[in-house]
Protein backbone atom coordinates (compact mmCIF):
# COMPACT_ATOMS: atom_id res chain seq x y z
CA UNK A 1 0.00 0.00 0.00
CA UNK A 2 2.70 2.59 0.91
CA UNK A 3 4.45 1.47 -2.10
CA UNK A 4 1.18 2.11 -4.35
CA UNK A 5 0.92 5.92 -2.62
CA UNK A 6 4.59 6.28 -2.89
CA UNK A 7 4.55 5.78 -6.90
CA UNK A 8 0.89 8.10 -7.29
CA UNK A 9 3.05 11.06 -5.60
CA UNK A 10 5.83 10.50 -7.87
CA UNK A 11 3.53 10.63 -10.76
CA UNK A 12 1.86 13.63 -9.39
CA UNK A 13 5.16 15.49 -8.71
CA UNK A 14 6.55 14.51 -11.85
CA UNK A 15 3.25 15.27 -13.79
CA UNK A 16 3.52 18.91 -11.91
CA UNK A 17 7.29 19.55 -12.96
CA UNK A 18 6.85 18.90 -16.72
CA UNK A 19 3.51 20.14 -17.19
CA UNK A 20 5.11 23.16 -19.38
CA UNK A 21 7.50 20.99 -21.00
CA UNK A 22 7.30 20.09 -24.51
CA UNK A 23 8.64 16.40 -24.20
CA UNK A 24 7.23 13.62 -22.20
CA UNK A 25 8.07 11.87 -18.76
CA UNK A 26 8.72 8.52 -18.37
CA UNK A 27 8.46 6.37 -14.97
CA UNK A 28 9.72 2.82 -14.64
CA UNK A 29 7.54 0.91 -12.29
CA UNK A 30 10.40 -1.26 -10.46
CA UNK A 31 9.53 -5.34 -10.10
CA UNK A 32 9.81 -7.55 -7.43
CA UNK A 33 14.26 -8.04 -6.65
CA UNK A 34 13.79 -11.67 -7.40
CA UNK A 35 11.78 -12.02 -10.87
CA UNK A 36 10.96 -10.45 -13.98
CA UNK A 37 8.78 -11.16 -16.29
CA UNK A 38 8.05 -10.28 -20.24
CA UNK A 39 4.94 -8.29 -19.25
CA UNK A 40 6.75 -6.43 -16.83
CA UNK A 41 8.24 -4.07 -19.46
CA UNK A 42 4.83 -2.55 -19.71
CA UNK A 43 4.98 -1.08 -16.22
CA UNK A 44 5.48 2.07 -17.61
CA UNK A 45 3.81 5.67 -17.26
CA UNK A 46 4.36 7.89 -19.88
CA UNK A 47 3.32 11.48 -18.00
CA UNK A 48 2.42 13.96 -21.58
CA UNK A 49 1.91 17.73 -20.90
CA UNK A 50 1.28 18.52 -24.44
CA UNK A 51 -1.77 17.73 -26.40
CA UNK A 52 -2.48 14.06 -27.44
CA UNK A 53 0.36 12.74 -29.50
CA UNK A 54 1.01 9.35 -31.64
CA UNK A 55 4.49 8.20 -30.09
CA UNK A 56 6.53 4.58 -30.62
CA UNK A 57 8.04 3.29 -27.75
CA UNK A 58 10.99 1.60 -27.46
CA UNK A 59 12.28 -0.83 -24.43
CA UNK A 60 15.63 -2.14 -24.53
CA UNK A 61 16.96 -4.29 -21.72
CA UNK A 62 21.28 -5.10 -21.63
CA UNK A 63 22.87 -7.22 -19.16
CA UNK A 64 25.87 -6.43 -17.23
CA UNK A 65 27.98 -6.43 -20.14
CA UNK A 66 25.85 -4.00 -21.45
CA UNK A 67 24.95 -6.69 -24.23
CA UNK A 68 21.18 -6.49 -25.76
CA UNK A 69 19.21 -8.74 -24.25
CA UNK A 70 15.92 -8.03 -25.66
CA UNK A 71 14.77 -4.52 -28.14
CA UNK A 72 10.81 -4.16 -28.18
CA UNK A 73 9.95 -1.41 -30.54
CA UNK A 74 5.87 -0.74 -30.67
CA UNK A 75 3.78 0.37 -33.11
CA UNK A 76 2.55 4.00 -33.09
CA UNK A 77 0.57 4.87 -29.50
CA UNK A 78 -1.54 7.61 -29.15
CA UNK A 79 -0.98 9.35 -25.65
CA UNK A 80 -3.25 11.09 -23.93
CA UNK A 81 -2.16 14.59 -22.06
CA UNK A 82 -1.64 13.89 -18.36
CA UNK A 83 -0.63 10.22 -17.32
CA UNK A 84 -0.87 7.17 -19.45
CA UNK A 85 -0.65 4.13 -17.94
CA UNK A 86 0.51 1.31 -20.15
CA UNK A 87 -0.20 -2.57 -20.66
CA UNK A 88 0.90 -5.26 -22.21
CA UNK A 89 -1.88 -4.19 -25.58
CA UNK A 90 0.88 -1.60 -26.49
CA UNK A 91 2.79 -4.55 -27.13
CA UNK A 92 0.26 -6.20 -29.77
CA UNK A 93 1.91 -5.92 -33.13
CA UNK A 94 5.55 -4.44 -31.65
CA UNK A 95 8.81 -5.51 -33.35
CA UNK A 96 10.81 -7.88 -30.72
CA UNK A 97 14.23 -8.43 -31.37
CA UNK A 98 16.06 -10.64 -28.89
CA UNK A 99 20.15 -10.86 -28.08
CA UNK A 100 22.37 -13.04 -28.36
CA UNK A 101 22.77 -13.99 -24.83
CA UNK A 102 22.28 -16.63 -22.53
CA UNK A 103 19.53 -14.69 -20.95
CA UNK A 104 17.40 -13.92 -24.13
CA UNK A 105 17.59 -17.56 -24.71
CA UNK A 106 15.83 -17.92 -21.46
CA UNK A 107 13.49 -15.19 -21.52
CA UNK A 108 12.75 -16.23 -25.22
CA UNK A 109 11.89 -19.70 -23.86
CA UNK A 110 10.53 -18.85 -20.24
CA UNK A 111 9.55 -15.53 -20.22
CA UNK A 112 11.23 -14.33 -17.41
CA UNK A 113 15.02 -13.07 -16.93
CA UNK A 114 17.46 -15.20 -15.05
CA UNK A 115 19.48 -13.64 -12.40
CA UNK A 116 21.70 -11.29 -12.90
CA UNK A 117 22.35 -7.62 -13.40
CA UNK A 118 20.16 -5.73 -16.26
CA UNK A 119 19.48 -2.07 -17.46
CA UNK A 120 16.13 -1.37 -18.67
CA UNK A 121 15.73 1.69 -20.84
CA UNK A 122 12.52 2.83 -22.22
CA UNK A 123 12.41 5.54 -24.67
CA UNK A 124 9.61 7.79 -26.26
CA UNK A 125 9.80 9.25 -29.86
CA UNK A 126 7.56 11.56 -32.21
CA UNK A 127 5.57 8.84 -34.22
CA UNK A 128 5.76 11.46 -37.08
CA UNK A 129 9.39 12.79 -36.92
CA UNK A 130 11.01 9.70 -34.98
CA UNK A 131 12.72 12.77 -33.08
CA UNK A 132 13.25 11.56 -29.22
CA UNK A 133 10.48 12.77 -26.62
CA UNK A 134 11.83 11.40 -23.33
CA UNK A 135 13.39 8.33 -22.16
CA UNK A 136 14.34 6.71 -18.63
CA UNK A 137 17.00 4.32 -17.67
CA UNK A 138 16.88 2.04 -14.39
CA UNK A 139 19.37 -1.02 -13.10
CA UNK A 140 17.86 -4.12 -11.27
CA UNK A 141 19.51 -6.43 -9.49
CA UNK A 142 16.96 -10.01 -9.91
CA UNK A 143 18.35 -12.23 -7.83
CA UNK A 144 17.36 -15.47 -5.78
CA UNK A 145 14.86 -15.03 -3.27
CA UNK A 146 16.53 -16.68 -0.15
CA UNK A 147 14.85 -17.74 2.71
CA UNK A 148 14.94 -15.46 5.86
CA UNK A 149 17.76 -15.34 8.31
CA UNK A 150 17.55 -15.23 11.85
CA UNK A 151 19.66 -12.59 13.64
CA UNK A 152 19.34 -13.69 16.43
CA UNK A 153 18.51 -17.14 18.84
CA UNK A 154 15.14 -14.88 20.43
CA UNK A 155 14.20 -14.33 16.45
Amino acid sequence: MRTKIVHIATVILLFIAFRGAAQVSVVLFPSPAHQFFIDDIWKTIIINPAGNNNVIMQVEIRNSANTDVLKVTTLPITLLTGANRLSSTEGTGSRWEYGNTQASDILQTTGKLPYGQYTFCVSVFDALNNKPLGSNCDERDIQPMLPPQLTSPMD
